[in-house]
C-alpha cells in the first residue's frame, strides 16, 4: 500500500512538472474542456445555434469580427475534446517549452487570427465565382 502511494506521488510530481513547463497550453486546454462540457450540457439545437452565431461564416465576420475571432478560439465544433487534447499537447507543449509562454501565445494568436481571416476570404472568393453557394455566408 505504501508503495502505491509513493508511485502515485511520483506520478503526480511528473504530471505537475510537465504542466508547469507549459502553463499556457494547459490553461487553454482547460478552457476548451469547460466550453466543450458547456456545449454538451445543452440540447443539440441550442448548441448548433450557438456555434452558428459564433462561427466564422461571412455573416458573423461582417457583423462582429472581433467577437467571433476571440470566442471561436475557445469552441470545438463536434465536441472532440480528447482529439484536441492529444493534438494540442503534441504541438503546443513542445512549442511553448521551446519558445516560452509569451512567444507561444503570440504564435497561437497569430495562427488563429490568420486562419480565421483566410477562411471567410476564401468563402467570399468562392461566392463571387458561384453565387449559388449562399449557404456558406448565412447564419
Amino acid at each position: 500500500m505504501i508503495e502505491v502511494r509513493v508511485r502515485a506521488r511520483q506520478a503526480w510530481r511528473v504530471a505537475a512538472t510537465y504542466t508547469a513547463k507549459a502553463p499556457g497550453t494547459h490553461i487553454y486546454l482547460l478552457v476548451l474542456f469547460v466550453t466543450t462540457l458547456t456545449l454538451r450540457s445543452v440540447d443539440a439545437t441550442l448548441a448548433d445555434q450557438l456555434l452558428r452565431q459564433l462561427s466564422t461564416n461571412l455573416y458573423q465576420m461582417g457583423r462582429s469580427a472581433g467577437r467571433v475571432l476571440v470566442i471561436s478560439a475557445f469552441l470545438l465544433d463536434g465536441g472532440r475534446w480528447i482529439n484536441q487534447l492529444v493534438r494540442l499537447s503534441a504541438v503546443y507543449v513542445p512549442l511553448e517549452r521551446w519558445a516560452g509562454t509569451w512567444r507561444w501565445l503570440a504564435v497561437v494568436v497569430a495562427g488563429h487570427v490568420g486562419a480565421t481571416l483566410v477562411t471567410p476570404i476564401g468563402i467570399w472568393t468562392d461566392l463571387r465565382h458561384d453565387p449559388g453557394g449562399g449557404a456558406l455566408s448565412s447564419t
